[in-house]
């Protein structure tokens, strides 16, 4: 853990945008007390239960934007990840909550390529086992931003995932 300290103190001196989360197998609580006072967002020890590291990495993604810029944005489109909903031009975009996930991931992730695998974790808190459901989830978001807008966001990469991009 020292060596995690040094070169989390390292990183913060050099910025202090990225998000360091520890994966410890040190219990004491003099060494969480060290790594967060040198600049770590979050500690966790080992074993630890995949779910609960899901949920912490989406909250420091999620409190990273709320300090900031609660606003995600592709051309005219906004997501507030504070109340949650989507505009398009200013005019509200019905999304449900799996809606709102997928399209924060695809918004956070912006110009590079998602897997399917990806976009399932962060939704869905689960691995991607063969199902349609992204693709499902996809569609239907594309009927609701890009259908009725008549812009074109999401790009389906074959083989890869989906890429989510300003309007051509």
């Amino acid at each position: 853990d020292h060596n995690g300290d040094f070169l989390c103190e390292q990183i913060r001196k050099f910025n202090h945008e990225s998000l360091i989360l520890f994966l410890s197998h040190n219990h004491q609580k003099e060494n969480m007390i060290k790594a967060l006072e040198t600049g770590a967002d979050d500690y966790l020890t080992k074993p630890f239960y995949l779910p609960e590291l899901q949920v912490r990495i989406r909250a420091l993604i999620r409190r990273r934007f709320t300090t900031k810029n609660f606003i995600l944005k592709a051309g005219n489109l906004c997501l507030n990840l504070k109340s949650l909903s989507a505009t398009y031009n200013n005019i509200p975009i019905p999304l449900k909550r799996k809606e709102i996930l997928l399209l924060e991931y695809l918004m956070l992730n912006k110009g590079n390529v998602v897997s399917r695998n990806q976009l399932y974790e962060h939704v869905w808190s689960q691995n991607y086992y063969y199902s349609n459901t992204v693709d499902v989830h996809i569609r239907r978001l594309r009927s609701k931003i890009e259908t009725p807008f008549k812009a074109k966001f999401i790009r389906t990469v074959y083989g890869l995932g989906y890429q989510l991009t300003d309007p051509k």
